[in-house]
């Protein structure tokens, strides 16, 4: 008789359900359980470490661990499994000993922007990580890149292997309140590596359009900006608090072209939603996004005002009539799905066992 695999799977995020993470969370593990019935007849068996309000909600052919103290904080007692697969290196749970562990690595950033002591103790904090996996994911070559150069990787293997985008087209679109006639788009959590105060600034000079800003306002850098957007009298920049889904899809299918000028990003989700949607995109050229938007995106290499604007306006006049560039994006985006990306998890999960 052929003995059964356990598979553990830590969802920690989704205690976040609509963080870019637990979105990731979410759908990884939505894919993965239309799968788990199938793969119970070659005796794999997925355990779900999630919080207790998602008891259940992967059904019935999932078995769940719930996310607590003990787990958290002492895990040479957690139950053994044949694989322990972390969906990113933030997690705050780790596997027994006798447990192979599966590592992805979304990003680095933690490495940036902070004090020398701060980053060295992340980076020493990611690297007891990598030390304790057999193998090792990424979400995108750039992300690879960073991993095998920043930290000792050693012999473990590493592999990059894109997450899915799910099609806003495939949501139930409602408009939220406020929203312009025609407008510019962006949505992010509103912190300084996501450089939103470079679009305000540029939006000063384009007068004539409007652009919405989606997302959580509660830092001091938010702060700043909608103080900015008070005081400076600027009409065209309208600010809505986190939308749901039903609303973000509706921004995306309606908006002229999709801004994104991050300076730190594992992979940029959003890119992919805008084209999914036919929408121009326009980014900036840091980190993982000239990969993930590669030749279908629009680059901002600075963040002066008026370069900005001519960088819009020029290229938005060059697409324009062009009906088959819309086209070309929704193709390009629909590379990137769950299901491609979780197959790819299910062959290493068996490998590895």
């Amino acid at each position: 008789m052929v003995q059964k695999k356990k598979i553990l799977i830590d969802l920690g995020k989704l205690k976040n359900r609509y963080s870019g993470l637990g979105e990731i969370c979410w759908n990884f593990g939505r894919t993965l359980s239309e799968k788990a019935s199938a793969l119970k007849a070659e005796n794999i068996e997925f355990n779900f470490l999630a919080p207790s309000e998602f008891k259940g909600a992967f059904g019935n052919d999932i078995k769940y661990v719930t996310l607590n103290f003990f787990r958290r904080h002492f895990s040479f007692l957690n139950t053994h499994y044949d694989l322990w697969y972390a969906i990113h290196q933030d997690s705050g749970y780790m596997p027994p000993p006798s447990s192979k562990y599966l590592l992805t690595v979304n990003d680095l950033n933690t490495l940036y922007k902070s004090s020398k002591s701060k980053v060295e103790k992340n980076r020493k904090k990611i690297q007891r990580r990598i030390n304790r996996s057999s193998y090792i994911t990424t979400i995108s070559r750039f992300g690879k890149e960073e991993v095998v150069t920043k930290l000792d990787t050693g012999k473990i293997p590493v592999e990059v292997i894109y997450p899915g985008v799910l099609d806003p087209n495939g949501t139930n679109a409602i408009q939220p309140g406020g929203i312009p006639g025609s407008f510019y788009f962006h949505i992010s959590t509103i912190m300084e590596k996501k450089n939103v105060e470079s679009l305000v600034d540029m939006m000063k000079l384009l007068p004539h359009k409007n652009l919405v800003i989606a997302g959580s306002w509660g830092n001091p850098y938010a702060k700043n900006i909608l103080e900015r957007i008070k005081k400076e009298n600027i009409r065209n920049v309208i600010t809505l608090s986190k939308v749901n889904e039903n609303e973000k899809a509706w921004l995306y299918k309606n908006c002229e072209a999709f801004f994104f000028p991050s300076f730190l990003e594992g992979f940029g989700m959003p890119v992919i939603e805008a084209m999914y949607c036919g929408k121009p995109v326009f980014c900036s050229t840091y980190t993982s996004l000239p990969e993930v938007g590669s030749d279908k995106a629009f680059y901002w290499e600075k963040f002066e005002p008026g370069y900005m604007k001519e960088v819009v306006e020029s290229n938005m006049e060059r697409i324009r009539g062009d009906e088959n560039f819309s086209q070309q994006l929704k193709s390009y985006a629909s590379r990137f799905t769950w299901q491609k990306s979780v197959d790819r998890f299910i062959g290493l999960f068996k490998e590895l066992l």
